[in-house]
């Protein structure tokens, strides 16, 4: 119980701290969609997908290996220190070199300087102090807390004040080297060290880079692949589009998920007995679906009036291809709480294995959707590939820990009818934007008393599902207890 609550207050942390930072990455992106031009949005997106690929590759997972360990010693910090500082440099030198083939691979002269330029931020990353790991063994997080809303925070203000005096892409690349050398600066502060060069514990993180660092190469190429594609076979201004219906639909999975891996792999660690593990697995995974499932939801049914209040109209076109990438958020959400079980257990060869899987069924359909289809052949190689990847998910979780089919798929079933439910609802309320001039004002409002309908049905139809089926263990008996404990507290 003590391990439960220890999860549930550094998820919190966690995840408040990677929503408000992607609060302000929202507010960015509201004020740079009006600023600058979807072949602004291109040509970034255009620059930061090698460098993405690069250091998703290189990504060393270093804090987990300081995790597995009770008490690091100082020569630890400083290998985990120094193999970041190289990594770093070796990413910053390799991108350098290939910025003027990549201009002439993409034939746009701009991305040279830009490459070079953005090119500093793996090595500004990979400094921050490695004793923050001290305070991620005792599951507090406030310190991550305060390093994304501060890296953030000045970011939006440097980007902003660029974007407004310019009107440049060179706001957007402002902001992806502004918030690392903040969290940079900040990260000393919280967590004092003394830099030190040395391998001579080298050896203690040499496994887990091992199979990890080839589940990288492999996620990298998976993750990047349609950027890197459609770059070549679509105008900048059509990537612009397809970036930001991505990155919109990808804000929410960003702000609430992503956050909690850390938090997860602590706590599956924790776990002394399969049958714990499995229980914490299941439970993680419900919580991720139904906390998830319905906002992915609203951002597809209701692409359209999203996409023209918090952009504008020059967006619209982005619309549709946020819709089927939000439907396709909702097939993928079962595969999440993977990587932080597998990592927890030191098994990562079975990330590379799926993420090996994932590849051999998306390389040939993302090329052939693109060459010949474009986007929406980009859509549908997503599409495709998320529904088989679900499948090798489901196997390689009952291989690892023995949780069966059943148990992985309820959380899916238990939702799926509130689901149901609340894009019912959502289907007969929805906006109606028509045609040009659009009164935003009436669009806002039918919005928000659609969005406020579907909340309200589906919360409903989850309690009366929960209550029906006889109150069992889980979700939302937790969130139940919770609300009942904290309205004692406030009478009392």
């Amino acid at each position: 119980m003590v391990k439960s609550a220890q999860t549930v207050k550094a998820g919190a942390w966690v995840v408040s701290g990677k929503l408000c930072a992607r609060l302000f990455d929202l507010a960015l992106l509201l004020i740079l969609s009006r600023l600058l031009t979807p072949d602004d949005f291109g040509l970034i997106a255009l620059a930061m997908a090698p460098i993405f690929i690069g250091e998703a590759v290189l990504e060393l997972p270093l804090v987990q290996a300081l995790l597995r360990f009770d008490r690091p010693g100082k020569s630890m910090y400083d290998t985990a220190f120094t193999l970041s500082i190289l990594r770093g440099l070796a990413l910053a030198t390799l991108f350098i070199s290939l910025s003027v083939p990549l201009a002439h691979f993409y034939n746009e002269p701009r991305l040279t300087l830009l490459v070079c330029v953005l090119s500093l931020a793996p090595i500004l990353r990979g400094t921050i102090s490695p004793k923050l790991v001290i305070f991620m063994k005792e599951m507090d997080f406030r310190r991550d807390f305060l390093l994304d809303v501060f890296g953030k925070a000045v970011a939006f203000v440097v980007a902003t004040t660029l974007a407004i005096t310019t009107q440049s892409y060179w706001a957007i690349a402002a902001a992806t080297i502004t918030a690392p050398i903040a969290m940079n600066l900040l990260s000393y502060i919280l967590a004092p060290y003394r830099p030190g060069f040395t391998l001579k514990d080298w050896k203690h993180f040499a496994d887990m880079i091992g199979w990890n660092s080839l589940s990288q190469i492999i996620d990298a190429t998976n993750w990047q692949m349609d950027r890197l594609l459609l770059g070549r076979f679509v105008p900048t201004e059509a990537l612009g589009r397809y970036t930001i219906a991505n990155d919109l639909i990808t804000l929410p999975h960003r702000s609430f998920v992503t956050p909690l891996s850390r938090p997860l792999m602590a706590n599956f660690t924790l776990q002394k007995t399969p049958d714990d593990l499995s229980n914490a697995y299941s439970l993680s995974l419900s919580a991720i679906f139904l906390l998830m499932a319905p906002i992915l939801l609203m951002l597809s049914m209701l692409s359209e009036p999203i996409v023209l209040i918090l952009l504008s109209e020059k967006w619209l076109e982005a619309a549709p291809i946020a819709q089927w990438l939000a439907a396709i958020g909702i097939l993928s959400l079962p595969v999440t709480p993977l990587a932080p079980l597998a990592l927890s257990q030191d098994r990562t060869r079975f990330l590379t294995l799926r993420a090996f899987l994932e590849l051999i069924v998306k390389l040939p359909t993302m090329i052939y959707g693109v060459v010949f289809y474009g986007i929406w052949g980009a859509i549908g190689a997503r599409a495709i590939t998320a529904a088989l990847t679900l499948v090798a998910t489901l196997l390689i979780v009952r291989r690892l820990i023995g949780l069966s089919f059943k148990r992985q798929i309820r959380p899916l079933l238990s939702g799926g009818f509130s689901i149901m439910m609340m894009g019912g609802v959502m289907w007969f309320t929805r906006p109606d934007i028509g045609i040009a001039p659009y009164d935003k004002i009436l669009i806002a409002a039918q919005l928000v008393v659609c969005c406020v309908l579907a909340s309200i049905t589906y919360l409903g139809s989850l309690y009366t599902i929960w209550v029906i089926s006889g109150r069992p263990d889980g979700v939302i008996k937790k969130i139940v207890s919770q609300i009942s404990s904290y309205k004692t507290r406030l009478l009392s």
